[in-house]
């Protein structure tokens, strides 16, 4: 009896495939992750946000949207370029995500617009307390070129403890954003989702 072996060598078939799975998976991290920042984008945001809404719905985890931009930014890029502008937002973004739990996410919307998602049952103290800290943390400078430069934020929260949808979740927060802005920046606001009566940072 004759016994016939045949076979093929498919290790570059194997390291073809594993490269390919490599690059799907850094493609699908790129397209949630901003460039310069190193933070979440909109896309992952809203990504987040809907699991948060239905984390709220189906386990009543209470839930925070906050709302941040630089004060004046538009000044800092006329006035010190965009290379200081882009070292601003980063510093910005780093400062943030060193602010709170490594389980909140922190994103950049775009520009000099940002947000955090905070899940805790001590809402809303602990939406607040964030928000001090940040406020405390901006206050600090920022070294451009040897000129120590200030950027404040100013930040709007809307935190809810009921279901709510997200569009009703971001339009409080920005309704918040802008009573901090109106009180002289360098601020936070707060609304409940329920009552909308705002609350005042100091």
């Amino acid at each position: 009896m004759d016994i016939i072996y045949s076979g093929r060598d498919v290790t570059g078939r194997v390291a073809a495939e594993a490269a390919l799975e490599a690059s799907r998976r850094d493609l699908e991290r790129q397209v949630r992750v901003d460039a310069l920042t190193g933070l979440a984008n909109r896309r992952r945001f809203e990504e987040d946000l809907g699991l948060a809404l239905l984390r709220l719905k189906r386990h009543a985890m209470p839930v925070a949207l906050v709302y941040l931009d630089i004060d004046h930014f538009k000044r800092i890029n006329d006035g010190h370029g965009h290379a200081a502008g882009d070292h601003v937002l980063c510093t910005f973004a780093q400062r943030l995500a060193g602010s709170v739990r490594a389980t909140d996410p922190v994103v950049r919307l775009g520009g000099d617009e940002f947000a955090i998602l905070i899940e805790d049952a001590r809402l809303p103290d602990a939406a607040e307390a964030v928000a001090r800290k940040l406020v405390t943390e901006m206050r600090e400078g920022i070294d451009i070129g040897g000129t120590m430069l200030v950027a404040t934020t100013s930040i709007g929260i809307a935190y809810a403890t009921a279901p709510t949808d997200a569009m009703t979740l971001k339009a409080i927060a920005d309704a918040a954003l802008y009573e901090a802005k109106q009180a002289g920046r360098n601020t936070w606001r707060i609304r409940p989702a329920a009552t909308g009566e705002p609350g005042d940072g100091r």
